[in-house]
Order: structure tokens, then C-alpha cells, then sequence
């Protein structure tokens, strides 16, 4: 992202967490858009400088207490280091499965071609099923709750980018398990 002014990405009715690129280099980093009322916590104790990942915890007051989820947005560009990627992700998902046995995990966003493997062994299950920059699934989605999602729709791209967006969208069973409409 390249230290944005706040200014220039705040959305109203939205807070943003962001984690810059830690190198110097422009461009790259992640920021994700929170609705304020949202219950999202920060997880820096997850952090490491070369990583390009955000992790909040979400609590939600009409989920039974013990139950959380973890929100992990991923950023691995195709040049990073794979085995430090997934070693990262596994071990911040065992530190909050720790803390919080009942969790429900997201990981999302760029993960190029990061060998899935160790992913689908946690066990992870990745709901992007169509291509969303020419023929390759680039921008994915895992969960261990797929059953609280609706299949996720591939939009087009924001701004001038090559790769599409994916929108994902709680079931009308989890929504009504959290008092939703």
C-alpha cells in the first residue's frame, strides 16, 4: 500500500486496519475494511514484518461465548517465501486454537501459488472455485465453517486491477443462528 494517508482509504461507516509492507517497497500490503459495530480485535502478537498478513478476532455477542473466529487476509506475492508463508499461517492458527478451541477460521485473499497442502490437512476447505485473474484461481478462500457460507460469487475487479473480487456471504442458516434477518 505504501503509507496511505488515512484520508485517502477511510470509507464512512468503516474502520480500516492495515499492515504496510515492511521492506520499503510500493505497492503490496493488505488493508481490510471493518462495519463499525463490528467486534474485530487486532491480533499484532501475530505479526512478523516480511509476512503481508492481517489477523483480526472476531467475537460476536450473540455467538455463545467460547466461540470466535479468526479472520487471516493474506497477501503472498508469487516471488515470497512458500515455506515461511504456510509455517506462519499454521502456527498463528495453532496460537488462537489454543486460546480459543471452538474458533472458526477465514484465511483469504492473494495466495498465488501457494501449495495448499498443509491448508487442506488443518483442516481448511477453499470455496473459490472459478478463475479470478485469467485461467488461475489466485484469490481464495479457507475455511473450517464452509457450511456457514453460501457459495462465493467472483465480481469484477476494483479500480484497474486484473483480478476479479470475491464476495462471500453468510448462509441464511448462519445468519439465522446469529439473529440476522
Amino acid at each position: 500500500m505504501g503509507h496511505l494517508h488515512d484520508d485517502s482509504v477511510h470509507i464512512l461507516g468503516y474502520s480500516v486496519v492495515s499492515k504496510d509492507r515492511a521492506d520499503g517497497r510500493s505497492g503490496g500490503g493488505i488493508l481490510v475494511y471493518v462495519r463499525e459495530g463490528v467486534p474485530c480485535q487486532e491480533q499484532p502478537q501475530l505479526y512478523i514484518s516480511d509476512i503481508e498478513v492481517v489477523w483480526l478476532l472476531h467475537r460476536s455477542p450473540l455467538m455463545p461465548r467460547e466461540i470466535s473466529h479468526l479472520i487471516g487476509a493474506v497477501y503472498h506475492t508469487h516471488k515470497a517465501d512458500n515455506r515461511l508463508m504456510l509455517d506462519h499461517l499454521i502456527s498463528s492458527m495453532d496460537t488462537i486454537y489454543r486460546q480459543h478451541p471452538q474458533t472458526g477460521i477465514i484465511l483469504l485473499g492473494d495466495f498465488n501459488q501457494l501449495p495448499e497442502g498443509q491448508l487442506r490437512t488443518y483442516p481448511l476447505k477453499q470455496l473459490v472455485s472459478r478463475p479470478t485473474r485469467m485461467q488461475s484461481i489466485l484469490d481464495k478462500i479457507y475455511t473450517n465453517v464452509a457450511n456457514w457460507f453460501e457459495a462465493p460469487v467472483i465480481l469484477p475487479g476494483v479500480t484497474k486491477s486484473d483480478q476479479e473480487s470475491v464476495l462471500l456471504t453468510p448462509s441464511i442458516s448462519a445468519r439465522s443462528a446469529l439473529g440476522g434477518k
